[in-house]
């Protein structure tokens, strides 16, 4: 890839997460307007800087990353299950080549590994946070 691609994929990518943070700051705000004090976002957060952007989109909630880690092997079953084609050979070849950008250390709170179903990694997140005796909620099956 020319230096040109990369720049154009950079400032693509950061165009995307504006876009995203203008999009969750709307979001957030009707969702808070409703009542609800907390809101679960699916996202890289790759630096402090997107983290603070995040933050920012989130006014009035109490930010909390969490890194979520997986070996190589989980990985690559999750992406055959998920995916197809030249997509599912695109992601392959990704999770081979090594982290072209490290992801800043100080980015996540904590870290939980991601090797259970859905319902036991979130699980272990809310217990992490010492949510998971809360009343209202008691709709996480560890299972």
């Amino acid at each position: 890839m020319s230096a040109a691609a990369a720049a154009a994929g950079d400032a693509g990518a950061r165009v995307y997460d504006e876009l995203k943070c203008v999009n969750l700051a709307s979001v957030w705000g009707n969702f808070r307007a409703a009542g609800a004090r907390f809101v679960v976002v699916a996202a890289v957060v790759e630096s402090t800087v997107q983290r603070q952007r995040y933050a920012e989109s989130l006014a009035g909630c109490d930010l909390v990353v969490v890194g979520l880690t997986a070996d190589v092997d989980t990985i690559r079953g999750r992406l055959r299950r998920r995916d197809t084609g030249p997509r599912l050979e695109r992601h392959l070849r990704a999770l081979a080549q090594p982290a072209s950008v490290p992801v800043e250390p100080a980015v996540a709170d904590f870290t939980i590994t991601n090797d259970g179903t859905p319902a036991r990694v979130a699980a272990d997140i809310l217990t992490h946070l010492g949510w998971a005796d809360e009343p209202g909620r008691d709709d996480v099956d560890p299972a």
